[in-house]
């Protein structure tokens, strides 16, 4: 018998400058970090294996936004 399990936990936290360009138009940039922690259990006959990790990750994206009325907003980003 074989059986995977896994806990993976991800928190991000980033600043986002904009820049208008007209009304509905606008370029932005993220700056931030990412926190990622993973638990992995794998079990296989009698043998079982616990793998962990945790790691602080610099995020970053660049992207692009149309404004579709006040509320609303299509938005493509690189991360």
């Amino acid at each position: 018998m074989q059986r995977a399990l896994s806990d993976i936990r991800v928190f991000d936290l980033s600043g986002r400058g904009i820049i208008p360009l007209g009304e509905r138009f606008e370029l932005f940039a993220k700056l931030g970090f990412s926190s990622v922690d993973v638990d992995l259990q794998y079990t296989s006959g009698f043998t079982t294996t616990d793998l962990s990790a945790r790691d602080w990750e610099l995020l970053y994206a660049i992207g692009a936004a149309v404004k579709l009325g006040e509320r609303f907003a299509i938005r493509a980003e690189y991360e």
